[in-house]
């Protein structure tokens, strides 16, 4: 039998750590962004086979409906912004959690177990070299829809809730290389879209050309040579 939040201490809290919940909002200043295609992919394809190279299940919790293909769907009760997410997500597991943003086409697979091997029961948020915040990807732990419903009542975001978690002492934080901030880049408007459209593009491989015909090689060798 699996023991609650409640009861896990040390080592044992990393492996309860199991399920990634991608926050699908309005998206207002660019829609349907999270189902633009980048690389051959959408933006949320990409994320969630990044997720799932990093040993997590993800599941969706969205404010508009969506069709039931691909990870599972947890509607967003609240509609609330990310804030609302979180707590949509708090009233339905007491276990922790990896919450994600869902237009991160570029997350990193290895920074996820990062944030994962740091967990020792309190809420795992990284922070980029200028020191700011990422609440939109970080584990949370411990915390009970009371914790949430003052700062959604008053029209708080995620980052107030991170802020008043780390004056009690319930925040361990995680130093990010700029390698692993820049992994976190979102897209948000049709300008960061582009930005996005070119990087997978400079990040795809190339194939082999071959110098005499200037045709493509198979496994780096010239077409009918052995």
């Amino acid at each position: 039998m699996t023991p609650t939040l409640g009861r896990l201490t040390g080592r044992g809290d990393r492996r309860t750590i199991r399920t990634a919940y991608v926050l699908l909002g309005h998206a207002r200043r660019l829609p349907g962004k999270f189902d633009r295609s980048l690389g051959g992919r959408s933006i949320l394809q990409r994320e969630a086979a990044t997720i799932r190279r990093a040993g997590l299940v993800p599941v969706l919790v969205s404010v508009a409906p969506r069709t039931p293909s691909g990870p599972a769907i947890l509607p967003d009760t609240w509609d609330r912004g990310p804030l609302g997410g979180l707590a949509t997500v708090v009233a339905a597991t007491d276990r922790p959690f990896l919450l994600l943003a869902g237009d991160l086409p570029f997350l990193d697979a290895p920074l996820l177990r990062r944030l994962i091997r740091a967990y020792r029961g309190r809420c795992v948020v990284p922070r980029t070299p200028d020191r700011r915040a990422e609440p939109l990807c970080a584990i949370y732990a411990g915390l009970r829809p009371s914790d949430l419903s003052d700062l959604l009542v008053r029209g708080a975001g995620l980052r107030r809730l991170v802020e008043e978690l780390d004056v009690a002492g319930r925040v361990q934080w995680v130093e990010l290389s700029m390698t692993e901030a820049r992994s976190l880049e979102d897209v948000d408007t049709p300008a960061d879209l582009r930005r996005a459209v070119a990087r997978a593009a400079r990040r795809r491989p190339r194939r082999p050309i071959n110098r005499v015909d200037g045709s493509p090689r198979a496994n780096g060798r010239s077409r009918g040579r052995r």
